[in-house]
């Protein structure tokens, strides 16, 4: 089975001078930021027709909790950690 997984790592800053273009940001000209597309294909194996196999594709594309998130707004905070 593959898995797909990003992990980022973000290396410890130096307080005294920030240097914001360390991540991107310092380019503050405007733009869309973030993704346009994300494009998934499911590799299923199963002793069921193929159409049984893209209705469960379908379905999974409605109920997939990540999905959703990507699809629907939501709320989101970003601050500074006590």
């Amino acid at each position: 089975m593959n898995h797909l997984v990003c992990l980022a790592k973000i290396p410890p800053l130096i307080l005294p001078k920030l240097c914001w273009r360390r991540w991107g940001i310092g380019d503050l000209s405007e733009k869309r930021l973030g993704f346009t597309d994300i494009r998934a294909k499911v590799n299923l194996e199963g002793n069921v027709s193929r159409a049984e196999l893209e209705d469960l594709v379908a379905h999974s594309n409605l109920w997939l909790p990540v999905a959703n998130t990507l699809r629907n707004p939501v709320n989101l905070a970003v601050a500074l950690a006590e």
